[in-house]
């Protein structure tokens, strides 16, 4: 299979990858306390941390589930778009083998309110809902 090269500045980035955590503080705390990262929003549901490289989500079951973020130019090609309490806009679709892949609008991430730590409580109007099987955690 020939796999044309294409130049980094054509590639689409990898935004975050989401993990399911079923107790936000702890787990929050053991990856702050194990690496060097921040952490760049945090409510009940869910927290983003800062690495390097990459942002981690740390969700909890049945408000979000594990997924790939994907920051694309045209995520709106995927579906609608929804608007999350973050200031993002994205879909959420699954690949052939069933994982959630979002697809995050790149001029919302660009737009959005700074994540700065904040507390809120969930709120079911913003509750993701995803094309995933129930029980997948």
């Amino acid at each position: 299979m020939n796999h044309a090269q294409r130049p980094a500045a054509e590639l689409d980035a990898l935004h975050h990858i989401a993990v399911v955590t079923h107790n936000l503080p702890e787990t929050l705390r053991w990856y702050r306390e194990r690496f060097r990262c921040q952490v760049v929003y945090e409510d009940d549901t869910w927290a983003m941390l800062q690495f390097a490289n990459v942002q981690l989500a740390l969700v909890v079951p049945q408000q979000h589930p594990p997924h790939l973020g994907f920051a694309v130019p045209d995520a709106g090609r995927f579906g609608p778009l929804k608007e999350h309490r973050d200031g993002t806009r994205s879909t959420y679709v699954a690949d052939p083998s069933g994982n959630v892949v979002e697809m995050l609008d790149a001029a919302s991430l660009a737009s959005a309110a700074p994540a700065a730590t904040a507390s809120t409580a969930a709120d079911p109007a913003t509750t993701d809902t995803v094309p995933w099987p129930a029980g997948r955690n």
